[in-house]
């Protein structure tokens, strides 16, 4: 069954599988909008509000001009590993 174009739920639920399937790899906005549908970021939005997951985001600009979108999602253990290894380090990573 495909998802109906206004079934936030079931769009937003697919971009948390992805997110959920490649924890800490960025994915670009171009992967999101082949399975989030038209409205991906607000699906990417909803998987932050809703869903409480962590996603980052990065911008740049390719040699064409374009720019270009990823995000990732960084579970809870990722972000604690991160904040003990900053404390120990005394650098970000």
């Amino acid at each position: 069954m495909e998802p109906k174009d206004n079934d936030k739920g079931t769009y937003r639920d697919e971009v948390a599988a992805l997110f959920r399937t490649l924890p800490a790899m960025w994915i670009g906005g171009d992967n999101i909008n082949g399975i989030g549908g038209k409205a991906w970021r607000t699906r990417v939005s909803d998987c932050r509000t809703q869903l409480g997951m962590v996603i980052e985001n990065r911008h740049y600009r390719e040699l064409d001009g374009s720019n270009r979108s990823q995000y990732r999602y960084l579970p809870v253990e990722y972000t604690l590993t991160a904040e003990v290894t900053q404390r120990a380090t005394g650098r970000k990573q």
